[in-house]
């Protein structure tokens, strides 16, 4: 699991040799693919989709966070019109009871909940563990999740900056872990620039998106250890799986 903590280092950023630069520029790229896949049909985007995503979820008494692109963009202090640029809007789904009418239903990647039990395997041995994890209609996993306060009001909310920057860490590292590992300073550059990205504060972004979002902006992050353990009722339960077990629930194996 990637940690949040965030070491400052200045001077590196000043000298950074020209090859460490290239590492984490490819770090960046694939960080950009990692919700690219299949186009949704008739996508709708920016701040209709936000909106219409918002009503199917107080509708349905549901709960859900903004991730992927165009969750990072609100950050960066993108108005409505830069924000109708990104192709789709990734909603993740925390209430188990919600369902969906139809694949993609009202133009929106929803990714919901499932929980299962797999088999896995790793250089150190075998076993098989209980887990949560979220696909959408394509069949496309994800290799982290949320929590969240069961008594928070149904509605879309919009996760804080370090899940964010968690989200696309996590993202990344499980993407290359295979054949080798990252070089620590790349991983490290690439979470400062991140950071510098996306911590804006409520003061970097766009006024009338600040207000669409009003309350519904979970300020605070924790670090899950499963899927059931309790997190505060402002706060974003940041949830991720060791690269053997998102293997193995991509590769299907569960045991029934």
């Amino acid at each position: 699991m990637i940690g949040m903590r965030l070491t400052l280092a200045p001077q590196q950023r000043c000298t950074q040799a020209p090859q460490l630069r290239q590492e984490v520029k490819a770090l960046l790229r694939l960080a950009q693919r990692t919700f690219r896949h299949e186009g949704l049909p008739s996508a709708t985007r920016g701040e209709e989709g936000l909106r219409v995503a918002q009503k199917l979820l107080i509708e349905r008494e549901a709960v859900g966070i903004l991730i992927g692109g165009l969750a990072e963009s609100v950050w960066r202090g993108f108005g409505w019109k830069r924000l109708e640029r990104h192709k789709d809007v990734d909603v993740l789904v925390l209430s188990s009871t919600f369902s969906l009418k139809k694949k993609f239903e009202s133009g929106i990647d929803w990714w919901l909940p499932n929980d299962a039990r797999v088999a896995f395997s790793s250089d150190f041995g075998s076993g098989s563990t209980p887990v949560r994890y979220w696909d959408n209609a394509n069949g496309v996993c994800l290799s982290f999740g949320a929590g969240c306060n069961p008594c928070l009001p149904p509605g879309l909310y919009l996760p804080n900056a370090d899940f964010l920057i968690a989200m696309r860490m996590h993202e990344v590292i499980d993407g290359v872990k295979h054949p080798g590992p990252i070089d620590d300073s790349a991983v490290n550059g690439l979470r400062d620039v991140l950071f510098q990205r996306y911590h804006k504060g409520l003061s970097g972004m766009a006024r009338q998106v600040r207000a669409f979002f009003g309350g519904c902006i979970l300020f605070e992050q924790q670090t899950m250890r499963n899927a059931d353990e309790p997190v505060e009722k402002r706060a974003i339960g940041f949830l991720s799986h060791r690269f053997e077990v998102t293997s193995a629930i991509r590769k299907g194996n569960f045991l029934h």
